[in-house]
């Protein structure tokens, strides 16, 4: 059976502007910096791309530990990796001038600021928690979903494993969210996940 279509963008046209994201960085640490932003929204499509670090970017805040964690060595960016000025504004037009949620927002945020404070382009979008996401959907939950929501958790983790690839992990996201509004969704991942 196919994963159904999101078909509550005409009933609540908000849904479109807000977007899931996930960064993959050089490091977790002082001076790291974003390699790899994923983001999905609510139809589950998610995008991704790969930055090419700047000039001050230095080598020496890639983690060797980084890349055991996500695979994205450094020299991969520089040969296939998106001008950062491209990038930004490839999120600024991507979100649309909405909300982006994220898991680790603290990082994310850092990873974020950085690459537009770096690139001066001015970030057109806000940066939220991914429990904001929820309150902004509290209202149209559904309460089979709800009801059901520590089940469709366990499979969105099986379905959407958590794999530090940008594009697969914020799909996981959206999915977690998507559970919560989507009848049709939630009873074809519970049929699909056993």
């Amino acid at each position: 059976m196919d994963r159904p279509d999101f078909v509550l963008f005409d009933r609540y046209p908000y849904l479109r502007r807000l977007t899931f994201i996930d960064i993959e960085s050089s490091g977790l640490i002082m001076g790291s910096y974003p390699i790899q932003y994923g983001w999905c929204g609510f139809d589950l499509l998610p995008r991704q791309v790969l930055i090419r670090p700047l000039p001050h970017w230095s080598p020496r805040y890639f983690e060797p530990s980084s890349v055991d964690v996500h695979g994205i060595r450094r020299s991969r960016l520089l040969i296939e990796g998106a001008d950062a000025v491209d990038v930004a504004r490839t999120l600024n037009e991507a979100m649309g001038g909405g909300t982006a949620f994220s898991d680790a927002v603290a990082w994310d945020r850092d990873w974020t600021d950085r690459l537009f404070d770096d690139t001066a382009v001015e970030r057109e979008f806000a940066l939220e928690t991914l429990d904001k996401a929820f309150e902004q959907i509290a209202e149209i939950c559904d309460p089979w979903c709800v009801e059901r929501q520590e089940l469709l958790a366990a499979r969105v983790d099986r379905a959407f494993p958590h794999v530090h690839k940008a594009d697969q992990d914020c799909l996981r996201l959206a999915a977690l969210a998507r559970t919560f509004i989507d009848r049709p969704f939630a009873e074809w991942l519970l049929l699909a996940a056993e």
